[in-house]
């Protein structure tokens, strides 16, 4: 049996079912579980409380002020991750697809960073220079032009 604690908020994937920690009392717990079928249910769990889900079991272990401990019995080709490690994954390594280009994240200033702001125009278009235009949208071949008439 897996055990994981959870706190307000966070959530389980548990094959491709989400549970989701809504609410913590020191006596219960209001958990959101979202169904494959696309359906959510809301429900109020008690220390001790289990309930099936999939081809397993989820258990409620203990329930403190401010985290729940879960146990799950599941068959081991089912999949049981906290949500937070998916952020770390890269998404799905063997079909990334070439060419595609990630843009800078937007940095917190001062001023307000928006697609108007002069440097975040100038830190795009700067990206979109490497590229041939030959490889580019007329929309954004134009923006390259902009770029080298910049310089």
């Amino acid at each position: 049996m897996l055990s994981l604690s959870r706190k307000r908020l966070e959530s389980i994937l548990i094959g491709s079912d989400l549970l989701e920690v809504v609410h913590i009392m020191n006596s219960a717990v209001h958990v959101d579980i979202h169904l494959q079928e696309g359906l959510i249910k809301t429900v109020r769990l008690i220390e001790g409380d289990t309930f099936s889900l999939g081809e397993g079991e989820v258990f409620v272990h203990s329930i403190a002020k401010n985290i729940v401990r879960f146990g799950f019995d599941y068959p081991s080709h089912i999949s049981i991750m906290r949500t937070e490690i998916l952020s770390r994954i890269p998404s799905n390594k063997f079909t990334k697809i070439k060419g595609v280009v990630e843009l800078p994240q937007l940095k917190k200033t001062e001023d307000t960073n928006t697609v108007f702001n002069k440097k975040r125009k100038i830190e795009v278009l700067e990206l979109l220079s490497k590229f041939s235009p030959k490889k580019l949208s007329f929309t954004i071949d134009s923006i390259a032009d902009d770029i080298r008439n910049m310089a």
